[in-house]
């Protein structure tokens, strides 16, 4: 919890500078979502370095953080859309033997497989694109074969309503 020294001095730099670490955030993201989060965090890591009464601190230095926050919030997402970006790499590469596979059921996979939970996700990828057994699976997630298998039954029966989803997932 923070003292009330703490939440007077973290209200004091919101109201004071506020404008220029969002506008900052902005030019730097182009998002105002982002923008906005990156106020918070810029706030939040600025409240020490006002806390400590020997130190002034500059607009400069509240621009440099601002900025760099901003970046890295930049690097976390291309990094994480290139993962899921890898991820679909791999399912292409698995989908070359599946020639019958059409373009338009494999898009629609694709788009169902961000709606299901990242647990799901994975579990398919480990049974379909690097063709595991369920007994491989359930030595890496530490759950039981059976486990795996009721699992992958019911991913595919949420999956069902994609056509040709049989040619991915037939046969067990």
């Amino acid at each position: 919890m923070l003292s009330e020294l703490e939440k007077k001095v973290l209200e004091d730099i919101f109201t004071e500078h506020k404008q220029i670490i969002y506008n900052t955030a902005y030019s730097v993201t182009g998002s105002k979502e982002d923008a906005e989060d990156i106020l918070l965090d810029t706030v939040l890591r600025l409240l020490p370095y006002f806390l400590n009464p020997n130190k002034k601190i500059k607009l400069g230095f509240i621009y440099v953080t601002t900025r760099n926050i901003a970046l890295n919030k930049i690097r976390r997402k291309k990094t994480e859309a290139r993962l899921i970006e890898e991820h679909f790499n791999r399912m292409d590469c698995y989908m070359d033997f599946k020639k019958d596979f059409t373009d338009i059921c494999y898009t629609e996979l694709r788009e169902r497989m961000l709606l299901v939970s990242a647990e799901i996700a994975e579990l398919l990828t480990l049974r379909y694109v690097y063709q595991l057994s369920c007994a491989e699976i359930a030595g890496i997630l530490d759950i039981t074969s059976a486990n795996v298998r009721v699992r992958i039954f019911r991913a595919k029966q949420r999956m069902k309503n994609c056509p040709n989803i049989q040619l991915l997932y037939g046969g067990d």
